[in-house]
């Protein structure tokens, strides 16, 4: 599952290289959905694995 967020990143970073509209989705641009799908991957994960993201992500924020 890991793997599969690395993956979605590796996307994004091509469509920051090169921007164009998405395909399925066209009011957003690659970047925007590929984005999506890192986020979509890592709550499955998390919701998958019994991670506290969300108090994770709060606590995280007040630290910094």
């Amino acid at each position: 599952m890991i793997a599969l967020m690395h993956s979605e990143l590796s996307e994004m970073l091509e469509a920051v290289r090169k921007p164009k509209a998405d395909e399925h989705c066209p009011t957003f641009s690659n970047e925007e959905i590929e984005a999506a799908d890192v986020v979509i991957r890592l709550f499955d994960y998390c919701s998958g694995h019994q991670l506290k993201l969300a108090e994770a992500v709060i606590a995280k924020m007040e630290f910094n």
